[in-house]
């Protein structure tokens, strides 16, 4: 099992070479798939007041000034919150994920992006009632885990990485169906694992990737590496 305090410690240090670790090489690919993906997923509206939960540096920033949304950018790490801040993302709020400082249904949309795959089954439900207690009715949560029938399940077990807690989509679905009031949709990417980008040429990058888009979703299913999830909060 992750240890939640594990997580909170990786993240709070190397807050300085996050971006360019992250973003290198293939990696800014990856992170343009990114926020398509969000921005399509999330149907954003004008004036939308956005939870953006785990946001590291403030990558949603692009999004939000696009749509004229608002974002409340939230991070455990000070040190990845003072970056988001020269980045001119304003309203920054220093948190964890278990107990956010916010009314109930106070937002329109919540993301989380690369956080709830470092978190077992039981932390991932607490979270997702967390996000569901401070959005709106009808609002939507969107986050991404990452599968267990993908490649990183082979990279995790010989990295012996402890950071990842990787799941099937069947069992992401029982999760589901334990959390009342919701309802939810699954979609699959990535075929190869999202890691692994940021290792190859953006060239080589941008081949796999294109593979993405022409798999029929039973094959993305069974053989992609990310799950992008959609709750609907009734």
């Amino acid at each position: 099992m992750v240890d939640p305090d594990q997580v909170i410690a990786f993240y709070k240090g190397g807050a300085k070479t996050y971006d360019k670790r992250r973003f290198r090489q293939g990696g800014i690919l990856v992170h343009e798939v990114e926020m398509r993906t969000l921005e399509e997923l999330l149907g954003l509206s004008q004036g939308n007041l956005i939870l953006d939960l785990g946001a590291g540096t403030g990558r949603l920033k692009t999004i939000v000034k696009k749509l004229d949304c608002i974002a409340v950018t939230c991070d455990v790490s000070r040190e990845m919150l003072e970056i988001a801040k020269k980045r001119k993302n304003p309203l920054c709020v220093c948190t964890d994920a278990f107990n956010l400082p916010f009314k109930n249904e106070t937002f329109d949309k919540c993301v989380a992006l690369r956080l709830l795959f470092h978190f077992d089954d039981e932390n991932k439900t607490k979270i997702l009632r967390e996000m569901l207690r401070v959005a709106k009715r009808n609002g939507l949560i969107v986050f991404d885990v990452e599968s267990s029938n993908g490649l990183l399940s082979f990279v995790t077990k010989i990295k012996k990485d402890n950071l990842n807690y990787l799941v099937t989509p069947v069992r992401l679905e029982e999760i589901f169906t334990h959390i009342r009031g919701i309802k939810y949709k699954l979609y699959f990417s990535f075929l190869i694992s999202r890691g692994i980008y940021r290792h190859i040429p953006k060239n080589v990058a941008r081949i796999f990737l294109s593979m993405d888009r022409f798999l029929p979703n039973e094959i993305k299913r069974l053989k992609c590496s990310t799950i992008f999830c959609v709750l609907l909060k009734s």
